[in-house]
């Protein structure tokens, strides 16, 4: 009993692997909490995740301020202190100068305030810009509407708008972000940048123009890496402005990236935190998993309930392919070995046909089975079997385990009294399974033939539960005691030379034995 409680505490407390070939203990498990800052993400997801373009989210309020144009005085929206027009998405893609016309003739307002910007931009008369995407239309920044409208800030509340006499577009014509065409008259000079765009940050570069003539080119420099786009800044002719832009486009844009770099780099880090909780949460259910199938194991170890008898104690036969045809035996069939007559004939099937001894491919021998059952279990299962036997013992020859298990009978049950590592036939040569009875005792056996038994005691036919081989003189043994616990007989039950002679002389005739 103190085993038992010992062995169930140290189960308890310690994570089991249950393989085929056996259980294992591995070492303690303890139930911790699991913190995620100190849980380590795979270096792919991590890439994964810093590598995602995630669009700035979030909801534009009604800004204080209006915008008044010869159309109509239309309310404008902000976020984080940047002005926005709302455009519905039937004339978004109508000219901008049309814009006006059209939201006074339709005069929609947005259904909803809340918006996301990815790193798509329109093009507004020239200029590129970002815009906030809502759920019926569009957001566009007002100073990107600087294009083709002068803006002026009237009043604490209202902004005033013209249309500009001249757009980049009235003037020139960029080719393929190369070629500069004058569409005037006369020579015009140019001031120019170049905006890249590189990890969520806007740079730009100054350039001017010596004076294109009319209807000539001018070759722009090649376009820088990450490059984004040509910001027309002025037009000019003989001193004479033009066409001239706000400075104000170019660092909205710029607070726009800020805003979408922000927001990604604390999504990312929700992202990571998720991440991390995930995997955290697969830990903890892996640990729950683990401890159930401890306690399974454990229940299991120590059940006797019978299916769970049935699965430790399986009955170990062996199964052989045919070579060939032979009588009503069709080669590639399946047939159970019962017993063999060595380099002679095999006895096989349910009614043990002879075959002959090459006609059948015998598979290798079995792997032992080397966890051993409770004796409760060891048992449990006997008992269930029926058995009776003519002697106050039974003796259990377990295949699968390599023992052979005596019992005595008190009060009606099978008691367990000794347990015996044995060695039984190979699959080539094996021990005949069924229940049998010892019918006879021999000293010896086996002298002149090389080797040497003792205390064997036969329970049918030729098979014998006997002691393991000594040398043709009975002095020294032939076999290491290392050939117990695995099939190496040629069908006889081999036995170390104490536990033979022990069963030899307690073990009376006509005493059950029960081959499985």
């Amino acid at each position: 009993m103190k085993k038992l409680i010992f062995a169930m505490t140290l189960l308890l407390s310690t994570p089991i692997i249950a393989t085929e070939n056996g259980i294992f203990i591995q070492g303690p498990l303890e139930a911790t909490s699991v913190s995620t800052e100190s849980i380590t993400i795979p270096e792919e997801k991590m890439l994964e995740i810093q590598n995602q373009d995630i669009s700035l989210q979030g909801t534009l309020e009604k800004s204080d301020k209006t915008l008044i144009t010869e159309f109509e005085t239309f309310e404008l929206y902000k976020y984080n202190g940047i002005e926005f027009l709302y455009l519905p998405n039937k004339i978004k893609h109508l000219e901008p100068k049309s814009w006006f016309s059209q939201k006074a003739r339709y005069k929609e307002n947005p259904s909803s305030l809340d918006f996301y910007m990815s790193l798509e931009t329109i093009e507004i008369e020239g200029l590129r810009s970002f815009i906030l995407t809502g759920k019926d239309g569009i957001f566009v920044p007002l100073d990107s509407l600087n294009g083709f409208l002068d803006i002026t800030l009237e009043s604490d509340t209202q902004y005033k708008s013209t249309f500009k006499l001249n757009t980049a577009n009235d003037l020139i014509n960029i080719i393929n972000n190369t070629v500069i065409l004058n569409k005037t008259d006369l020579p015009i000079q140019i001031d120019y940048l170049n905006i890249t765009l590189k990890n969520n940050s806007l740079a730009e570069t100054y350039w001017q123009t010596s004076s294109i003539y009319p209807e000539k080119n001018y070759f722009l420099l090649p376009t820088p890496k990450d490059y984004w786009g040509t910001l027309i800044m002025s037009i000019a002719q003989d001193n004479n402005l033009l066409f001239e832009n706000d400075e104000r486009y170019i660092t909205t844009q710029r607070k726009l990236l800020e805003l979408k770099t922000q927001y990604e780099e604390q999504a990312k880090i929700l992202l990571v935190k998720a991440e991390q909780e995930r995997i955290m949460q697969e830990q903890i259910a892996e640990q729950k998993r683990i401890k159930a199938e401890q306690e399974r194991i454990i229940a299991e170890m120590f059940s006797t309930e019978p299916a769970v008898l049935e699965k430790l104690f399986p009955p170990s036969i062996v199964t052989g392919t045919m070579r060939y045809d032979y009588e009503e035996l069709k080669k590639g069939q399946q047939v159970e070995v019962k017993m063999a007559e060595k380099d002679e004939a095999y006895f096989v099937g349910p009614d043990s046909t002879s075959i002959p001894w090459d006609s059948i491919s015998i598979p290798l021998n079995t792997l032992t089975q080397y966890n051993q059952a409770t004796n409760d279990q060891i048992e449990a299962f006997v008992n269930a079997q029926g058995l009776t036997s003519n002697t106050s013992n039974l003796v259990w020859v377990d295949l699968y385990r390599q023992r052979t298990y005596v019992f005595e009978k008190v009060n009606g049950q099978w008691k367990l009294f000794r347990n015996m590592l044995c060695s039984s036939g190979k699959n080539i040569t094996p021990t005949i399974r069924g229940t049998f009875k010892t019918i006879g005792y021999v000293d010896s056996f086996g002298w002149g033939k090389g080797y040497v038994c003792y205390n064997a005691v036969q329970f049918i036919g030729e098979y014998l539960i006997h002691s393991i081989l000594y040398d043709e003189k009975g002095e020294y043994l032939l076999e290491d005691r290392g050939i117990l616990g695995q099939r190496s007989s040629d069908g006889c039950v081999r036995l170390s030379p104490e536990d033979a002679e022990w069963f030899f002389n307690n073990i009376r005739w006509g005493t059950t034995v029960w081959v499985n």
